[in-house]
């Protein structure tokens, strides 16, 4: 069986995948696991690389042991942009960001506008980091003076368990004295 995407039962497995962002729809709220295997690369020029653009639900990133499953996304967009999305429709249902397994994730967004700000990961309720993979994020290009980026925006909380590397690069805000901008919005909790 030859594919570079596969879809069955909220199962969506990239196999060498380039192509553009990936978008979960639906009036019912619907969870997403992405499964890797190989390089696989998302570009994007919407509001983020893997969204929940639905009702709602978690999205999950993995990869087994041996698949040497990774994930480049590059999005850009004019306004606020995140790599991975789930929390940006306010009536959406809860939903977790989970990179886990043996995933590796690499992440660099652009935010080209004068406001826009730049997210890695945006999460409506828990971001969720346990892979023995590397995650590397760059949000650092995001607008003007006063725009910011956050490598991880919870709006709950944001645990980091396992990672093989971190590395996350971001904008403050430095028009104010109270700069927004950072790896992780609230703090973590490092397990």
């Amino acid at each position: 069986l030859s594919y570079v995407a596969w879809y069955k039962d909220g199962v969506l497995t990239l196999n060498g995948y380039k192509g553009k962002e990936i978008q979960v729809c639906g009036s019912t709220k619907s969870d997403l696991t992405v499964k890797l295997k190989g390089s696989n690369t998302i570009t994007s020029s919407y509001r983020a690389g893997i969204i929940q653009n639905g009702k709602g639900g978690s999205i999950t990133v993995t990869a087994d042991n041996g698949s040497s499953g990774k994930l480049t996304i590059n999005a850009t967009y004019s306004y606020s942009v995140a790599g991975i999305d789930n929390g940006s429709v306010a009536s959406d249902i809860l939903g977790d960001v989970t990179i886990k397994g043996h995933a590796d994730v690499r992440i660099i967004t652009t935010a080209d506008s004068v406001t826009g700000q730049a997210y890695g990961i945006y999460a409506r309720d828990t971001a969720n980091i346990n892979t023995t993979g590397k995650i590397k994020i760059d949000v650092k290009t995001a607008g003007e003076d006063g725009a910011y980026s956050f490598g991880i925006y919870a709006m709950s909380t944001a645990n980091l368990t396992t990672v093989k590397e971190m590395e996350v690069q971001w904008k403050k805000d430095t028009t104010t004295t109270n700069s927004s901008g950072g790896a992780v919005y609230k703090g973590a909790s490092f397990n």
